[in-house]
This record gives C-alpha cells, sequence and structure tokens, in this order.
C-alpha cells in the first residue's frame, strides 16, 4: 500500500515540478527593463539547416544593466541573430556594429508594467491549472485503486491528502514566484538613473555606492546625499 501512495505522490510531484519549472522559464523571457540574457532562450536561427538557439552559436553578455551584448563565433551568422530578434516578440531593435550586436532595454512604461504584471497574473494562472490537472489525474489514479479493492477506504483517504497537501505546496511556490516577478516589474527603480545622477552630482559618493561595501555604509551614504531625496533600497543591490 505505501508503495502505490510513494510512487502517485511521487510521479506528482515531478510533474508538478516540471510545471513550476517551465513558468520560471517563461518568466525569465519577460522583459522588464532590465537586461536578461535568458529573454533570448526561445529565439532560434538556422544555423546550417539546423535550428539553433541564439546562446548556442555565440555568447551573451551584459556590459550594462539594461544592455545586452551578442557575439556570434560565425561572423557570417550574425546577420540572421539580428533578423531572428526583430522578428521576435520582443520588441527591440538591435544595434550591428559588424562584430557585435547590442540590445538596449528602456525603462518600460507604468501602462507597459500594467501589462507585463497581466501578463505574469495569466501565466501563473495557467500554471496553476497544469498543477491542478496534475492532482486530478493522481485522484483519479487513486480511486481506480480503490475500486480495483488494491488500496483500502484509509489508504486512498491518506493518499489524496498527500497529494491535497503537495498541491497546495506547489500552489503557493507559483504565487511566490509569481509576487516576485510582479514586484520586480512595478518597481519604481531605475538602477542607471540613479546612478547618473549620483556620478553626476556627488561623484565623490560613487566609490562608495558602487563598491562592496556593508549595506550600513550605503545607507548612510544615501542619506549623505545632499539635494537629492534617495531612498535605501536593498533589493536593488546597492
Amino acid at each position: 500500500m505505501a508503495v502505490e501512495f510513494n510512487q502517485l505522490e511521487a510521479s506528482a510531484k515531478e510533474k508538478m515540478d516540471k510545471s513550476i519549472a517551465v513558468f520560471k522559464s517563461d518568466l525569465a523571457t519577460i522583459r522588464a527593463g532590465r537586461a536578461n540574457p535568458q529573454v533570448l532562450d526561445k529565439i532560434s536561427v538556422d544555423y546550417y539547416g539546423v535550428s539553433t538557439p541564439i546562446n548556442q552559436i555565440g555568447s551573451i553578455n551584459v556590459p550594462e544593466p539594461r544592455m545586452l551584448q551578442i557575439s556570434v563565433w560565425d561572423a557570417s551568422m550574425l546577420k540572421e541573430v539580428e533578423k531572428a530578434i526583430l522578428k521576435s516578440d520582443l520588441g527591440l531593435n538591435p544595434v550591428n556594429d559588424g562584430k557585435t550586436l547590442r540590445l538596449i532595454f528602456p525603462e518600460p512604461t507604468e501602462e507597459r508594467r500594467k501589462e507585463l504584471v497581466k501578463q505574469v497574473k495569466k501565466m501563473a494562472e495557467e500554471a496553476k491549472i497544469a498543477v491542478r490537472n496534475i492532482r486530478r489525474d493522481a485522484n483519479e489514479a487513486v480511486k481506480k485503486l480503490k475500486k480495483d479493492s488494491a488500496i483500502t477506504e484509509d489508504d486512498a483517504k491518506r493518499t489524496e491528502e498527500g497529494i491535497q497537501k503537495l498541491t497546495d505546496g506547489k500552489i503557493k511556490e507559483l504565487d511566490t514566484l509569481a509576487a516576485e516577478k510582479e514586484k520586480e516589474i512595478m518597481s519604481i527603480w531605475c538602477r542607471n538613473t540613479e546612478q547618473l545622477i549620483i556620478r553626476r552630482i556627488c561623484p565623490a559618493m560613487w566609490p562608495l555606492l558602487w563598491t562592496e561595501t556593508d549595506a550600513g555604509q550605503k545607507k548612510e551614504a544615501c542619506r549623505a546625499l545632499s539635494g537629492i531625496k534617495l531612498e535605501w533600497n536593498q533589493s536593488a543591490g546597492w
């Protein structure tokens, strides 16, 4: 009996984990204003007759917080990569200097941020539906075992309770991932702009803020910037 329970729960957990992994991958492709190489994961080019992801034919670097730089190992593919990006739904125009491609990520407008949040909510709901469908299938398997007298009523109840507990945990995990992404999207912080202000108006503070200084010192440095209303934002990483 325990073996059947373990198999059902383990199988359901594996399937739910895969659904969550897909959700995480989809979240990474949402362009929230910061340069993220993962937005290119689903863009492929025809590489000598084989559809190949961009990250497999070159390197992708983040030289600046809002810039991606793509260097392909085969220079003849640079134009093809540019075309693939233009045809995608990223909404970005690559800058081609003949050797590399640069993608500049503009700060999203408030309207665009709200649209992205709606997209995240929709994706989260679809992931939840997938998880609940897995629960349904597992419960149907339990009912079949009980009908075939392979497990007792008590065994079936315990198995269903275990599957429900597993489902609740995965739904909570999806909610957490969605909330974190929504927070990132709706953040009012523009790291580039803050850095530019500090560099231009109070350059003496720059080394203190943009180094491996402890959080307390950085917070005090922000407060010390006369004439600029800055708040300490630990989540921004500086």
